[in-house]
């Protein structure tokens, strides 16, 4: 259900898309202060058109296509978990902790003997693990099964076998959605940032309309690979999103 590709992006990368998400994210609490402590900006190359180098990564495009076959951009966003501080005034930690998402799947799993259909990336830009926030999987669990939903918190009771990942910045957690997954908590100072590239089948269809939010003239100027997983997506961008969009001032639609 997941696993860790080691040092695959450097530090003057990292500090890069760092300094897009950072923007992004800032933007996005100013207009739409975040429902749970983890805060998502979607559509995060409007605001450093650099953040597509990582649409290039040979061993993120080479996984993808062996998993999905053919594929396209689902999402790519920048994700923070903000520590107990930042998210709410004179909560307690068991306010904290029962915030945000409960254990869920992204998406169903797909019927066996049929390929998958999601691959989500996390390249963390900075270090990442049980302190401070890393997600709670609970691997073998992308497989069809009678539960739905569960409506709980609490990895050791829910699910025996959850584990929290550990990773360097630079390092890229590659995660199939469809296996049981619940966010981790902030338990530091500081926020925790990742930069989130979500692939899809071509046949499914794109969190949003990155043809038409990206805008003519950054299309025209991304090289073939990176301009084909743009040019099928079809996702909803009229707000029908459950996640606001937050573009930068002024950016072309």
């Amino acid at each position: 259900g997941y696993t860790i590709l080691r040092d695959q992006v450097s530090s003057e990368e990292c500090a890069i898309y760092l300094g897009a998400c950072e923007r992004a994210v800032s933007a996005r609490i100013d207009r739409f202060p975040p429902e749970n402590p983890v805060c998502a900006a979607d559509c995060l190359y409007t605001w450093d058109p650099r953040v597509l180098q990582v649409l290039e990564h040979r061993n993120i495009n080479s996984l993808t296509k062996m998993l999905l076959g053919e594929y396209q951009l689902f999402n790519l966003s920048a994700q923070v978990a903000l520590p107990e501080s930042q998210y709410g005034t004179g909560m307690t930690k068991e306010d904290y902790e029962t915030s945000g998402e409960f254990w869920h799947r992204d998406f169903d799993p797909a019927p066996k003997g049929e390929r998958l259909q999601y691959l989500w990336h996390f390249l963390c830009l900075v270090d990442v693990g049980p302190t401070n926030g890393a997600t709670w999987l609970v691997p073998g669990t992308n497989h069809p099964d009678q539960r739905t939903s569960v409506r709980s918190r609490g990895a050791p009771t829910i699910f025996p076998d959850a584990v929290q990942f550990e990773a360097s910045a630079g390092d890229v957690v590659v995660i199939d959605p469809t296996m049981w997954h619940e966010m981790g908590h902030n338990y530091t100072e500081t926020p925790r940032w990742i930069l989130f590239a979500g692939f899809c089948g071509i046949d499914k269809p794109a969190q949003r309309n990155h043809w038409q939010i990206a805008g003519r003239d950054l299309c025209l100027d991304m090289n073939e690979q990176v301009r084909a997983l743009f040019l099928s997506t079809d996702g909803p961008d009229d707000g029908s999103n459950s996640a606001p969009l937050c573009l930068p001032d002024g950016w072309p639609q």
